[in-house]
């Protein structure tokens, strides 16, 4: 269904998809890889890498108000490992059913965009493809680029403000930090344990985790 992803993401389709990455290449192994994300990764949608159930469930919420948001319009992808976050049992926090339908309802006070491009239900879709691509494929661009200011300012709307890259433990760090790349997602938890003990020994050690996958940082 890879056409259908690409076409998805044409369209300006603001549809939330939640991946759950497998080993794929070769053989179906019976552990996670990041294929099924990376294979997508120039195919036009937001993705986002979450490490446990709690922020699969926070992350979903908040990818409805983000690919719905009139000024982005994309859809969203939240990416987590397969065959063990898809397999794990643990608690959650789940908000109340008002708190979710608060949080969204700014959606519908936005003043609503019409400049994005052709929608599927439009029969003049191919037409205009034809002679409106290259202008269709810049704003296409243009918000992916604006989906990192609006993500950051959505996670700070939903309660966590943790943004796209998350800083911990790096209050009086000066000598080391490890970063934890998106393709390090669940390990992340595991290697937040390991960075608390270090520091209890007096090693000054941070960790700063990669949320945002696409549209990826960078610094202007």
């Amino acid at each position: 269904m890879y056409d259908a992803v690409l076409q998805a993401a044409g369209f300006r389709a603001p549809v939330v998809m939640a991946n759950v990455n497998r080993e794929t290449p070769g053989i179906l192994a019976v552990s996670s890889g990041q294929q099924d994300m990376i294979q997508t990764r120039d195919a036009g949608w937001i993705q986002v890498i979450v490490e446990n159930s709690q922020e699969i469930l926070d992350t979903i919420i908040m990818a409805f108000r983000l690919a719905e948001d009139y000024d982005i319009q994309l859809p969203v992808m939240v990416n987590y490992d397969g065959f063990y976050i898809s397999y794990l049992a643990e608690g959650v926090r789940i908000p109340a059913k008002e708190d979710v339908d608060q949080f969204l309802a700014v959606l519908k006070t936005q003043p609503k965009r019409t400049n994005h491009g052709s929608h599927p239900s439009d029969r003049r879709r191919f037409t205009r493809l034809m002679t409106e691509f290259m202008e269709l494929r810049y704003k296409h661009c243009a918000a992916l680029d604006r989906a990192k200011k609006k993500f950051d300012e959505i996670d700070k709307d939903y309660g966590i403000s943790s943004g796209a890259v998350t800083a911990a433990r790096l209050k009086n760090t000066a000598r080391k930090t490890l970063i934890c790349h998106p393709d390090l997602r669940s390990a992340v938890g595991t290697s937040r344990t390991v960075v608390d003990a270090k520091r209890a020994e007096g090693v000054k050690v941070g960790l700063i985790k990669l949320r945002m996958f696409r549209p990826f940082r960078r610094k202007n």
